[in-house]
């Protein structure tokens, strides 16, 4: 078993990666700040970077794959239960370091010098999830009812209908803010 794939993934890999850290930067997500006054409520910036990442996301896989040129990718076949908890711990993480994984190595990049004890959490819990896994993976592997469902499927709805129905959330989330942005009066 190699641990890595073709040195062609790898480097695709890893341009992709510095790619998206440039964006995270550019997007003034790398930020401790920026990050906890989201989980505060105070700044929606992360939310506004997040919904359009979606969006965008949605509309490029669906677009490619009606054309054939890309498949998509099968869902996890984690059970909700498991990956509510998974959440949970993650959120945890994050407001306890005050960085999202991708943008704690961003912000390192950046020079932030908080999210060295983040990045060495990140790898001591990979390790120790690495070496429990055999225990836990038959656990976590267990179907439930919503197994691979999307969206889509859950509400009987077509791919288009549901990437309409997010894009419309997204432009309806922007809009808000920028009058609550706008409007000084409003104390959130």
């Amino acid at each position: 078993m190699h641990l890595f794939g073709p040195y062609s993934t790898v480097f695709l890999a890893l341009f992709a990666g510095i790619i998206f850290g440039f964006l995270l930067r550019k997007a003034n997500v790398t930020r401790f700040d920026v990050i906890v006054s989201q989980l505060l409520l105070k700044d929606f910036t992360v939310m506004k970077v997040i919904l359009t990442a979606i969006v965008v996301g949605s509309i490029g896989i669906y677009s490619f794959s009606s054309l054939g040129w890309i498949t998509i990718i099968p869902l996890s076949e984690t059970p909700v239960l498991w990956t509510a908890l998974g959440g949970g711990i993650f959120g945890m993480g994050m407001s306890i370091a005050g960085y999202c994984p991708g943008t704690g190595v961003a912000s390192l990049a950046d020079g932030a010098k908080d999210m060295w004890m983040g990045l060495l959490g990140m790898i001591v819990a990979s390790l120790l999830f690495n070496e429990f896994s055999p225990y836990l993976l038959p656990i976590i592997e267990k179907k439930d009812v919503t197994y691979q469902q999307t969206l889509f499927s859950f509400f009987h709805v077509s791919a288009p209908m549901m990437i309409a129905i997010v894009f419309c959330i997204w432009a309806s989330f922007v809009l808000l803010m920028r009058r609550f942005r706008v409007n000084p009066t409003w104390s959130g």
